[in-house]
């Protein structure tokens, strides 16, 4: 298979992993199942795309430099330097048209593990997604697991105040064999 075809495979897993899981999120906000802690989502519209130029110019304009951002990445150079990362999965998480959340991890060579290595939430308090990110970030993560054959999805290097909530959602926190911390769950 040439190389382009190879790009354009991935990036047709790459879409239609998207749209699965931008269904299921919707489906579970309609349905109410996506409720959390008293918290109705049912007016929300979610969306979920690639790490585009769309999703970055919306990253610059109201993440980049916001005094309440938990982490300093450039999703910019992030975006850069993951892309030619065949198997990289990214996408950035839209509700109601406003940019809430972004991921990028890739599946293990052996596809046991589909891993984040980046996520992030939007900064500003009063997104229409608020609390329910890592919730995303981990159902979308299970999509691109399963697209790709992994029987697992792995949050790497978790910050240690987000290990509580990753557990919550089915994760346990274990070490690589270099002692890399990371949340890890099976996909079902």
């Amino acid at each position: 298979m040439s190389r382009p075809n190879i790009i354009g495979r991935y990036d047709e897993i790459r879409m239609q992993a998207r749209e699965a899981a931008q269904d299921d999120l919707q489906a579970q906000i309609n349905e109410g199942l996506f409720d959390y802690d008293g918290t109705s989502f049912h007016d929300v519209q979610i969306e979920i795309g690639p790490i585009d130029e769309v999703a970055l110019d919306a990253w610059s304009l109201t993440w980049d430099g916001h005094a309440d951002r938990r982490y300093a990445w450039d999703w910019r150079y992030e975006r850069s330097s993951w892309q030619t990362t065949l198997r990289r999965v990214d996408a950035a998480i839209w509700g109601n048209g406003e940019l809430c959340g972004l991921m990028i991890g890739m599946p293990t060579k052996g596809r046991t593990f589909l891993r984040v290595d980046l996520l992030e939430g939007s900064p500003d308090t009063g997104h229409c997604l608020k609390r329910r990110i890592a919730y995303c970030v981990t159902e979308i993560a299970e999509v691109f697991g399963f697209a790709f054959g992994c029987g697992s999805v792995s949050l790497m290097r978790p910050v240690a105040d987000a290990i509580p909530l990753y557990e919550e959602l089915g994760f346990e926190l274990s070490w690589t064999q270099n002692k890399v911390p990371h949340c890890t769950k099976r996909i079902d």
